[in-house]
C-alpha cells in the first residue's frame, strides 16, 4: 500500500489506530519504569510518554477517504459505552524470557470493561470491512520495545509484577494517527468519541419514593 503522500495515483493513505488516553499524572507515575530499568534493560527504545496509551484496535493503513466512516462508526460505538475507571498495575513482557520483544504495563481493575470497549469498537467497524486478531485481546500500555535484553530483565520486571500505578478514568475513545519520523511514531487525533451510554438503575434506589 502506498504512503501519505499518495503517489502513483493512488489515494493517501493514514496509519491510524483507536485506543484510551492516559492522564498526565498516570504518565508521570510511569515515566519511574524507564528511569529505574535503565541500567538494567540492556538496550530497549523506550516510547515516548506523550505517546502512551490503551490500544483498542490497530487499523493499519487505511485511505483518508475512510476516515469519516471510521470516526461515524466509533461515534455509535460510544452511545452505548458507560464511563468507568480501570487501574494500570504490574509490568510483564511479550515475548520469551530469555529474549523479551515488548515491555508493557498490565491493567488491574475495571479491565473486562477495556475489552468490552474492544468488543464495540470491533463491533462498529466490522461493517467498515476490519476483522479482529485471532489471537485473545491482551489490554495493556506498551512502554518499550526491547532491542537487546539486559541479563536481569525479566527478574526486575517480575519483581514489578504487583506494583500499582494508579487509575485511569476511561471517557472516550480516540481514533490516532501514527507517523514515522528519525525520532520515532508521533502520535495525532484524528477524532475523539465520548462515551455516551447511561448506567444501569441502582438497584438499592428501587422502590425509594422521592
Amino acid at each position: 500500500m502506498v504512503g501519505d503522500d499518495g503517489r502513483n495515483g493512488a489515494s493517501p493513505t493514514v496509519r491510524a489506530f483507536v485506543a484510551l488516553e492516559l492522564s498526565e499524572t498516570l504518565r508521570l507515575a510511569l515515566m519511574d519504569v524507564p528511569q529505574s530499568l535503565r541500567r538494567l534493560a540492556g538496550r530497549v527504545n523506550w516510547a515516548a510518554p506523550e505517546n502512551w496509551h490503551v490500544t483498542l484496535f490497530f487499523l493499519g493503513d487505511v485511505f483518508e477517504e475512510q476516515v469519516s466512516a471510521m470516526r461515524n462508526a466509533l461515534n455509535a460505538a460510544a452511545e452505548s459505552l458507560v464511563p468507568f475507571s480501570f487501574e494500570v498495575k504490574g509490568l510483564g513482557w511479550f515475548g520469551p524470557a530469555r529474549a523479551p520483544r515488548v515491555i508493557w504495563a498490565g491493567l488491574g481493575a475495571g479491565a473486562r470493561l477495556v475489552a468490552e470497549c474492544h468488543s464495540s469498537v470491533l463491533a462498529s467497524l466490522r461493517p467498515l470491512g476490519f476483522a479482529g486478531e485471532e489471537r485473545p485481546f491482551v489490554p495493556h500500555i506498551t512502554l518499550g520495545r526491547v532491542r537487546a535484553a539486559g541479563g536481569n530483565l525479566t527478574e526486575a520486571l517480575t519483581a514489578w509484577s504487583e506494583r500499582f500505578f494508579g487509575t485511569q478514568s476511561a471517557v472516550r475513545l480516540a481514533l490516532m494517527r501514527s507517523q514515522l519520523s528519525p525520532r520515532g511514531a508521533v502520535y495525532s487525533s484524528l477524532h475523539t468519541a465520548d462515551f455516551r451510554g447511561s448506567p444501569p438503575p441502582d438497584p438499592t434506589t428501587r422502590g425509594v419514593q422521592q
